[in-house]
């Protein structure tokens, strides 16, 4: 079974991995193998700090801020 897909030339990457990227490290490889791609020099232990849950929340109040939500349960005969 198939969990994921990727274009002939590796630059395109899909697959549900649910938190791959939540650890430093492998988050910080990755980049800098991509970075290698493009001939840059790696960031090695550089890394983001953020909080998941504030930065879900947030992006939660974005999408609701910018779509009509009880059109979509009424869509969906559903009860908001």
């Amino acid at each position: 079974m198939t969990c994921g897909s990727r274009t002939a030339d590796r630059r395109i990457w899909g697959a549900y991995l649910h938190g791959i990227f939540d650890r430093n490290n492998f988050r910080r490889w990755f980049i800098d193998l991509l970075r290698g791609q493009k001939n840059l020099a790696p960031k090695g232990k550089e890394g983001a700090n953020y909080n998941v849950d504030k930065s879900l929340d947030e992006l939660a109040e974005l999408v609701r801020s910018s779509i009509d939500v009880e059109k979509i349960y009424q869509l969906m005969n559903l009860e908001p």
